[in-house]
């Protein structure tokens, strides 16, 4: 599989596996008890369904982070 992934606005290969969990969790990083949410083309996905969540050629993928204060 091949193609091309938006993520947070870059783009960025879309890897063999395109599978969100491995995508977020490992590829790009993220601690998995962080404060995050992400979404695949303007849908918020929760985290129970990263691992059955595939992307494909030409996805949006936003990762964004809660952040605290007043």
């Amino acid at each position: 599989m091949s193609g091309i992934l938006k993520i947070n606005g870059i783009e960025q290969p879309l890897p063999e596996h395109a599978n969100l969990k491995v995508l977020v969790l490992e590829d790009l990083g993220y601690p998995e008890k962080s404060r995050f949410v992400v979404a695949v083309n303007g849908a918020l996905i929760p985290d129970t369904v990263w691992n059955r969540t595939h992307l494909k050629d030409g996805d949006f993928v936003d990762i964004l982070g809660a952040i605290t204060g007043g």
